[in-house]
């Protein structure tokens, strides 16, 4: 079937992409197109799929007709350079939702538990890269060469594969929670582990804040829960979490850098952005409406930080999502982009208190760390690699009818 081999490109091919393109800067140093020219080829094809669902065209056409007027309004206010950036950006931004119209169209031919699988695969890769990267010594490291704590394997992003453990990781919960078979206690390890070499605050207090989940739901969240996750569930209450918290703590005792990093009332307060957002700010306050409501363009805006960060002309990326999309699309689009887990999220809440499925509250909590992830992390609607495991999400909270066998994958 075609489109379980769609699936399988889009989300274990793909890894491996992303893989070749961090082997090519790391050792060759230098570049490739193969990413662009994959990611590119899977968009036209998915963008085909738009005609098979009236609800998809008209919010395609929608979409595109609101990216089209902004690029005018670019050009006319002389913000754009090059249309190379503007078209790698269109690309970065809609092939997630590219993916997610094929999904959609045939949602009622593959089974959540067969798109979940495969989303929570796309995450485990990575993280079996990262650990064999620390343990052979390859990939870069997540800061500097001589600051910082952390390894990302032969992947570029660091942000992005931390949003994309997480999100896998969630995944795994839920069946851990419900299957509690001994394949997904070793992946469960295997996201613990890589969260934890990565050595970024976000992944780290994500993945914490997945283990306290995992630990606490019993008590709020009725279901049938697997033997073996009970068993998991006090070994890593007493023993997992608190050993956890030790190892963060010596991680975040490393060097002054990352002693800062972690630095408690920064992590609580986003001090760690606000050199960043302060920017956007001085470059906003020169907006008129027109950049208000339709933005500059990613050239313009990320080069305008640069500037007023290091007093060159320097491309910058701002790192905080929502002010991402606020001044590179306007408040127009930027809000249409940025509001779309919010619709799902509330749509899934309500199934869960109608009692539906227990998936759904994993979903749910993927959905806000995604979000939080975005917030004060960036790199998570900006990012192509993260938000397809999102599509994944949404879609698996849609109503689908089963054409494949869950045993296969228990």
């Amino acid at each position: 079937m075609w489109l379980k081999c769609y699936i399988y490109i889009v989300f274990i091919v793909s890894v491996f992409v992303d893989m070749y393109n961090g082997y090519v800067q790391l050792v060759r140093h230098s570049s490739t197109i193969l990413p662009s020219i994959f990611k590119g080829g899977i968009l036209l094809f998915s963008l085909i799929f738009l005609v098979k669902s009236k609800k998809m065209l008209v919010i395609g056409a929608s979409f595109l007709i609101l990216f089209l007027v902004d690029v005018l309004i670019w050009e006319t206010s002389g913000y754009v350079t090059t249309f190379s950036a503007i078209v790698n950006d269109f690309v970065r931004l809609v092939y997630p939702f590219g993916v997610f119209i094929v999904l959609y169209v045939y949602k009622n031919r593959i089974t959540k538990d067969f798109l979940l699988h495969n989303a929570m695969y796309f995450g485990l890769i990575i993280a079996i890269t990262v650990v064999l990267g620390k343990i052979f010594g390859f990939g870069f490291n997540s800061y500097g060469d001589s600051y910082g704590y952390g390894t990302k394997g032969l992947f570029h992003g660091g942000n992005d594969i931390s949003l994309s453990l997480l999100l896998s990781f969630c995944i795994c919960s839920y069946y851990l929670m419900t299957k509690g078979s001994f394949k997904y206690i070793i992946f469960t390890l295997l996201f613990i582990n890589s969260s934890l070499l990565v050595g970024s605050t976000a992944v780290m207090l994500g993945a914490i804040i997945i283990e306290i989940f995992l630990i606490v739901l019993p008590l709020f969240v009725h279901n049938s829960y697997a033997l073996y996750y009970y068993k998991f569930r006090k070994l890593l209450f007493w023993l997992g979490l608190p050993l956890i918290f030790f190892v963060v703590y010596k991680i975040s005792q490393v060097d002054q850098y990352t002693r800062k990093k972690f630095n408690l009332e920064n992590i609580i307060s986003g001090q760690a952005r606000n050199p960043l957002k302060n920017a956007y700010y001085e470059v906003s306050n020169n907006f008129g409406l027109w950049e208000y409501l339709f933005g500059t363009g990613p050239e313009y805006l990320q080069n305008r930080v640069g500037l007023h960060l290091y007093g060159i002309l320097k491309p910058r990326l701002l790192e905080v999502d929502y002010l991402t999309l606020f001044g590179t699309y306007g408040h127009i689009l930027g809000l249409l982009i940025l509001l779309y887990p919010f619709i799902v999220f509330r749509r899934n809440f309500i199934s869960w208190l109608l009692g539906r499925d227990f998936c759904l509250v994993w979903l749910n909590i993927a959905i806000v760390i995604f979000v939080a992830h975005g917030i004060i992390a960036g790199h998570a609607y900006t990012s192509s690699t993260a938000s397809v495991i999102l599509m994944a999400i949404i879609i698996s909270s849609l109503d689908s009818n089963s054409y494949i066998d869950i045993k296969k994958y228990d």
